[in-house]
């Protein structure tokens, strides 16, 4: 392990993307690590994909939708995190040619 960072995934279930799947996101730095327990919730491959994640800052919810269209796919992206009072939300719309609004 170099500086602070992401671990790439040290454990993802053999039916990724199936519903149900998990996986683990984790962070570290120094001593310190933090785990990112990830459940996929709902898939229907290449129409959306719905990953419920849980670690020590929370609960929350990813939500990847898929649309093909004149040979480009566009990825609607949402995220959704229970708070103490409330949801917050955050929308992402990308392509694969990188562009973003």
């Amino acid at each position: 392990m170099s500086g602070p960072g992401f671990e790439d995934y040290p454990y993802i279930s053999a039916d990724r993307p199936k519903q149900g799947a998990t996986a683990v996101w984790r962070y570290h730095s120094g001593l310190l690590r933090f785990d990112f327990n990830l459940v996929v919730s709902k898939s229907d491959r290449g129409r959306m994909l719905y990953i419920a994640n849980t670690s020590a800052f929370g609960a929350g919810m990813e939500i990847y939708r898929f649309e093909c269209a004149g040979g480009e796919t566009t990825i609607d992206y949402e995220a959704q995190r229970a708070q103490f009072v409330g949801t917050s939300v955050c929308r992402h719309d990308e392509s694969q040619t990188g562009k973003t609004d």
